[in-house]
């Protein structure tokens, strides 16, 4: 059994970029926690992270795993973000879910460190992914649970940096896209990157 650890492979893909996963070594393997063992088997975990994540004082679970079936490793293989939060029993009941976020690889070509991966305020939590590939790219995307209980997509800021011939400098560019001025209402299980940048920076 392995478990995949929280590293970000990236590899570009218009304007974003995905985050892949690397399999745990066996000897650094751990014991999965009780209460998420009703979520995810073994061999199908790859992170998870504990927070607060709608402010009301019971710890929640971000969950990452594979997908229950790898197509090929030349095909595109999307884990499993899931959005776990307490109940008033004070059980995990699984609210969200999303498989447009993560790639899975066995062979990334990438490799950078994760170690602000997720990003948490009250109420919302950011993704962040960076890629270099010749120049640097970094895309955070944000989630804020609304009054219906339900988690949306509320911001998105894409940097990069740009090689002025003119200056001989490097310029960062940023472009920041906010709900509702110039972001849709996404909800979490329905946001994908690739169609939402493709909508967005075609026009």
């Amino acid at each position: 059994m392995k478990f995949l650890k929280l590293t970000a492979f990236c590899a570009l893909n218009g304007f974003f970029c995905h985050s892949l996963a690397a399999e745990i070594p066996t000897s650094e393997q751990q014991n999965i926690p009780k209460e998420l063992s009703v979520f995810v088997g073994h061999d199908d975990l790859w992170a998870y992270v504990y927070h607060d994540l709608d402010g009301d004082g019971d710890t929640d679970v971000l969950l990452i795993t594979k997908p229950e079936k790898i197509k090929s490793l030349t095909a595109k293989n999307n884990l499993v973000l899931s959005i776990l939060e307490k109940n008033k029993n004070g059980r995990l009941i699984k609210v969200a879910e999303n498989n447009k976020i993560f790639l899975y690889s066995k062979t990334p070509k990438h490799l950078f460190s994760s170690e602000d991966f997720f990003k948490f305020q009250k109420n919302q939590f950011s993704i962040y992914q960076e890629i270099h590939a010749g120049t640097s790219h970094n895309s955070t995307y944000t989630f804020r649970k609304f009054k219906n209980g339900q988690w949306y997509l509320t911001e998105m800021e894409n940097t990069q940096t740009v090689n002025n011939p003119n200056t001989g400098m490097v310029d960062v560019v940023t472009d920041l896209k906010k709900y509702p001025k110039s972001l849709k209402k996404i909800r979490f299980d329905q946001f994908n990157p690739d169609s939402l940048v493709s909508e967005l920076y075609s026009k």
